[in-house]
């Protein structure tokens, strides 16, 4: 699927979803292929699994733990889990999955 879509599906802007392209963050977070003659790259399933078993979007979580944006704010903070990227930097909240604790409730 084109990079903008899965941007779209993952949660996240298609400023940022070009930020994690980018390799600008210890390697490419999200891995995709460009074609010469296409405007957008293309990201694979399997990318996008891998994606989503490695992190976790801030709207992800909204979803997975069925609550409200100040809930899931005070649940992280009470578990101490950190973004994995500076959120202003990159302009969108992603956190790793390995970072939850096993007894946050998603």
């Amino acid at each position: 699927m084109s990079a903008g879509l899965a941007f779209m599906m993952l949660g996240i802007g298609s400023a940022a979803g070009k930020r994690l392209n980018s390799g600008q963050y210890n390697g490419t977070v999200l891995k995709s292929v460009s074609d010469p003659g296409e405007e957008d790259a293309w990201v694979m399933p399997a990318a996008m699994a891998c994606f989503r078993s490695r992190y976790a979007t801030f709207k992800s979580l909204l979803i997975e733990a069925k609550c409200k944006h100040p809930q899931l704010k005070r649940m992280l903070a009470a578990h101490d889990v950190k973004p994995a990227f500076d959120p202003k930097t990159l302009g969108a909240f992603l956190c790793r999955r390995a970072d939850l604790p096993d007894s946050f409730e998603i």
